[in-house]
C-alpha cells in the first residue's frame, strides 16, 4: 500500500510539473490618467486607463477606490460602476491579458483613483500532443 501512495504521489507532482504554473506580480497591472485638454460643461475631461501587462493570466474582480467620486460627464455603467466606497470596473468580469479598459469623466479637478482590489485567474497551459 505504501508504495502505491508513493507512485500517486510521484505520478500527481509530474502531472503538476509537467502542466507548469501561471503567475503574474501587481507591477504588471497599471492604473494610469491624464488630463485629455477637452472641456465638458466647463470642466476638464480626464481619462483613466487600467492595463493588464500580465502574459499568462486575467484581472478578475477588479475594483477602485473612489469615496466621494463625481463626475459631470456620464460613465458607461458597464466599464464603472460606482458602489459605495469602490468602483466596479468592467463589471467585474474577465479582463484578458494585454487588454486596456479605459474611460473618461469631467470634474473641476483630476480624482485620485487607487486600485483597490482584483486576483488573477490563470487557465493551465494547453496540453501539448
Amino acid at each position: 500500500m505504501a508504495s502505491v501512495m508513493k507512485f500517486l504521489g510521484a505520478a500527481l507532482l509530474l502531472l503538476l510539473y509537467s502542466k507548469g504554473t501561471y503567475s503574474c506580480e501587481p507591477d504588471e497591472v497599471s492604473l494610469g490618467q491624464y488630463d485629455t485638454g477637452d472641456l465638458y460643461s466647463s470642466a476638464p475631461v480626464y481619462n483613466v486607463t487600467f492595463y493588464n501587462g500580465c502574459t499568462d493570466c486575467d484581472v478578475v474582480d477588479l475594483s477602485l477606490r473612489c469615496p466621494g467620486f463625481k463626475t459631470l460627464k456620464p460613465i458607461d455603467p458597464f466599464i464603472f460602476k460606482p458602489s459605495g466606497d469602490s468602483c466596479i470596473i468592467s463589471r467585474g468580469l474577465q479582463i484578458y491579458t494585454g487588454v486596456t479598459i479605459n474611460f473618461t469623466y469631467a470634474w473641476e479637478s483630476q480624482y485620485p483613483f487607487e486600485i483597490a482590489h482584483y486576483h488573477f485567474e490563470c487557465a493551465p497551459p494547453p496540453e501539448s500532443e
